[in-house]
């Protein structure tokens, strides 16, 4: 299964990841992908979207921090399947766990879910009710954080922030190996917005991988999970994923049997931030610092404001 592995894939925060899962269900309970422990490494993760097959009398259980079962889809038989994309925002400070309730046993079970993982800023603490540390209230009080949180607590955030071009790439791939590349120029990431293909008969008959910055397979998809390019014409928000790379990304395949295969790659370039510098463990020059200062940049990225 391609679940995504959020601790070892996060390196530029925040990020959206894709994670595919294919897996015959038992009737009764089956566990699909979990997050738990992270209070722990002080991370903040939110379900955005997720697809599916159309499987009748199987259910779709979300459970987040000490919500059981807080989302809740009766029969994944009434959804439009795996090309349609279902939006969601559902956020933890500890832990996400995806079942699957089958009413019998149900064989080529195969969904899609999108997740964005950001450290656990001063805004999400405040949010959901956590203790500030001394240091936290000193910097929530200097940005008024409890004004900003009553007054607009809906985070305005899109995976295409801070990307000022949008590019595609369209090839068939029929073997396995390394099929897109690219280096971003100096200042600048380069950001995998989203992958399309055209479909296999079923799953484990073709996989993609994601490698970033000397990080392999950060992603390990199923093609058979993955929008469809006969139905994936753009990259509306609630498709994209943000996959950031400052040095290199490379996209792979791991092809068992068909093909060729047709692939669409969406993806987009922006320059690097002072914002992003500071919450990434960059560099500054010394008037990125002194523009950082005068912003408060270094305050805001703590807070969860930036990037």
């Amino acid at each position: 299964m391609g679940i995504v592995d959020i601790r070892r894939a996060l390196k530029y925060p925040p990020e959206v990841f894709a994670g595919t899962i294919e897996m015959d269900l038992n009737a009764g309970l089956n566990d699909l992908f979990s997050y738990t422990g992270l209070n722990i490494d002080k991370l903040y993760a939110t379900l955005v979207g997720f697809s599916s097959v159309i499987a009748k009398d199987v259910q779709l259980r979300v459970s987040v921090d000490n919500k059981l079962d807080y989302m809740v889809l009766h029969d994944l038989g009434a959804i439009m399947g795996l090309d349609y994309l279902y939006e969601t925002k559902i956020s933890c400070t500890s832990s996400m766990i995806a079942r699957a309730r089958a009413l019998s046993a149900y064989s080529g079970f195969a969904m899609r879910y999108h997740i964005k993982v950001q450290r656990l800023g001063i805004v999400h603490k405040i949010l959901h009710g956590i203790a500030l540390t001394d240091r936290e209230k000193r910097v929530a009080e200097e940005l008024d954080l409890e004004s900003i949180v009553k007054s607009y607590p809906v985070e305005p955030w899109t995976p295409y922030k801070g990307i000022t071009t949008v590019m595609y790439e369209s090839t068939f791939v029929s073997s396995t190996g390394t099929f897109f590349r690219v280096t971003p120029p100096a200042n600048t990431k380069v950001v995998l917005l989203g992958i399309a293909v055209e479909r296999p008969s079923s799953t484990n008959k073709f996989r993609i991988s994601v490698t970033r910055d000397g990080v392999d397979d950060i992603m390990v998809l199923d093609a058979y999970a993955l929008p469809s390019i006969n139905a994936f014409y753009g990259a509306p928000n609630n498709y994209a994923w943000r996959v950031v790379a400052l040095d290199e990304l490379i996209i792979e395949a791991d092809v068992v049997s068909g093909g060729p295969y047709k692939v669409r790659i969406i993806y987009g370039y922006g320059p690097l931030t002072i914002a992003e510098k500071i919450a990434w463990g960059r560099d500054l020059t010394p008037k990125e610092r002194e523009i950082a200062e005068k912003l408060k940049l270094f305050e805001q990225v703590e807070a969860g404001l930036l990037p």
